[in-house]
């Protein structure tokens, strides 16, 4: 089986990639592939080849995706000290997957902070419907529910989306609009 997984990065989180990278290389099932996609939001040149010959190595199938960053030159940006989270530019640019990906039905977007310890082919294999995404629920949910006001509150850093379905509804203009 061929698994699709997606990551955003800049050089500041390079060294958080390739953790998250070898993670799922050496957690995958016997005969997986791995299909890596990283948007890159400003990887240097020596970190783009650290990563090709990093995926070479762990027999995965890298592509470096540029974004246009000024699609989003008017988005809010949300930056907080502290233990709080933040919204950077790079949050966004998972939402023009459906077009940098247009060979692609559908992929697990993981943000570069975390360790795999199992395979992702259960997660991958799961049958969306017609579902836009699907995500995982936040070790620290109430918390994040009340200081948000939400009723439900998801962690964007786990999600499987399903780009067709993307594509066919227009979720991507929706959410650029």
């Amino acid at each position: 089986m061929s698994i699709r997984v997606c990551f955003s990065s800049d050089d500041n989180y390079v060294q958080h990639l390739v953790v998250a990278m070898q993670s799922i290389a050496v957690s995958r099932r016997s005969g997986d592939d791995l299909e890596i996609y990283v948007l890159d939001g400003g990887i240097s040149g020596k970190n783009r080849k650290l990563l090709q010959d990093m995926a070479q190595r762990e027999r995965m199938n890298i592509h470096l995706v540029d974004v246009d960053r000024e699609k989003f030159r008017t988005a809010p940006i949300q930056t907080v000290q502290g233990s709080q989270t933040h919204v950077t530019l790079a949050t966004y640019y998972r939402l023009l997957l459906p077009g940098l990906l247009p060979g692609v039905d559908k992929v697990i977007y993981l943000d570069c902070d975390l360790v795999c310890r199992s395979s992702l082919a259960g997660l991958y294999e799961q049958d969306m419907g017609t579902d836009w995404i699907r995500g995982v629920v936040d070790i620290d949910e109430k918390r994040h529910t009340e200081r948000l006001g939400l009723e439900r509150y998801v962690c964007a850093g786990v999600l499987l989306l399903n780009l067709k379905a993307w594509r066919e509804e227009g979720v991507q203009e929706k959410c650029m609009a």
